[in-house]
């Protein structure tokens, strides 16, 4: 099994092998271990501790290796490094040498599915990495920001929405053209209004020479707000535009309008990626779910082609005699399975405009107890 993608986990690392060897006698001892990088996992069942090592029994006719990894997830993930000491039949005497315990505590318990109870299908997922390619990034934006500026222009009068590139932004934009703060100027009339931390400057010292200019311009305007649009993949943002936003009277409660901008900049976000995302409707397996994730085997040519370089993906779960329930999810994991599949790893998330409501997540629960009660 290779490993295409993986999400980056924090871990509290355990080197002394008395320690260790604590956690997996009096923590552990019950509890079915697999081998790293198998595929199905390969179990692997804690035998007795002794002087030389600890025994461990698997199915017969393993590859032999010098080194091996077990795993167990129980509210954590738990990764144990173990040196092979010697292999009988189906009997393996193992040293432990590190042991990684998951920092984050898992939300929710992930639950095996029988073959055919789920499916995931409907599956949205961008063609290519947007961040990549500017040009196709700018075009959707362009897009995309001219119809939802006269949509908020409604909502919010004198709001305007400028790409990084536009000649036409206004002069105090141009200094922070690249900046994914978000600026809130409070008195556009006060000098010291301006002092805002932007990076390790501020925004009064970036207007430099054009301050004036720059405030005589805003006029009658008795504060500002620029807000950033920016788009996140793989770790890294990517600013588009800046929601320039002049507001005419005192009082505002900026506290409520930077939540509601923050709200309209995330469905813009998610606007542009729809322009650039493929629609594949082609059922694909549900190997394992939870409240906060699903386990798909993908054996579909373009998923497989997507996957890898997506963030983010859109997708229906289908259970059985049940209606679809559409889901928005972050790639965390894909691994490759022989030439055939893909097993990809999707965090459900909650924002963007395929909202993680709370009636999608009871339904979610209860439909996954029914399938469990069933199976038992």
């Amino acid at each position: 099994m290779e490993i295409l993608r993986d999400k980056k986990r924090d871990w509290d690392l355990l080197r002394e092998a008395d320690k260790i060897q604590y956690i997996l006698r009096d923590k552990l001892r019950s509890k079915p271990f697999y081998l790293k990088g198998s595929e199905p996992p390969v179990e692997f069942i804690m035998g007795n501790i002794l002087p030389e090592g600890i025994e461990f029994f698997t199915i017969p006719e393993q590859s032999a290796q010098t080194q091996v990894t077990l795993y167990l997830t129980l509210n954590r993930h738990i990764e144990v490094d173990f040196e092979v000491k010697n292999i009988q039949d189906d009997r393996w005497l193992l040293m432990p040498t590190l042991a990684r315990i998951g920092k984050v505590v898992r939300a929710h318990p992930r639950f095996a599915m029988a073959e055919g109870s789920v499916y995931a299908t409907n599956f949205k997922v961008s063609k290519n990495e947007l961040g990549a390619d500017i040009a196709r990034l700018q075009i959707a934006a362009q897009v995309v920001l001219r119809d939802q500026e006269k949509q908020l222009a409604e909502e919010f009068p004198g709001l305007r929405m400028f790409l990084t590139a536009d000649r036409d932004r206004p002069l105090g934009l141009r200094p922070i053209e690249h900046m994914t703060e978000t600026l809130v100027i409070k008195d556009t009339n006060d000098p010291h209004a301006y002092e805002i931390p932007v990076g390790d400057t501020t925004y009064f010292k970036l207007l430099g020479k054009t301050f004036e200019q720059v405030r005589l311009k805003l006029g009658d305007t008795a504060s500002l707000v620029i807000y950033p649009i920016a788009l996140e993949e793989k770790g890294k943002k990517y600013l588009i535009a800046h929601m320039y936003l002049p507001l005419k009277h005192t009082g505002t409660d900026f506290d409520t309008l930077l939540k509601t901008l923050s709200e309209k900049a995330e469905l813009i976000i998610e606007r542009i990626r729809e322009v650039n995302m493929v629609t594949i409707k082609e059922k694909q397996k549900v190997r394992d779910i939870s409240l906060g994730g699903v386990g798909i085997e993908i054996d579909n040519s373009d998923l497989k082609k997507y996957l890898p370089v997506s963030d983010r993906i859109t997708f229906d779960l289908i259970f059985k005699m049940q209606a679809p329930l559409r889901f928005q999810g972050k790639i965390c994991h894909v691994a490759a399975v022989g030439d055939e599949t893909l097993l990809a790893g999707i965090d459900i998330e909650g924002t963007g405009h395929t909202e993680y409501r709370k009636s999608n997540q009871e339904r979610l629960g209860t439909l996954i107890q029914l399938i469990r009660s069933e199976s038992k």
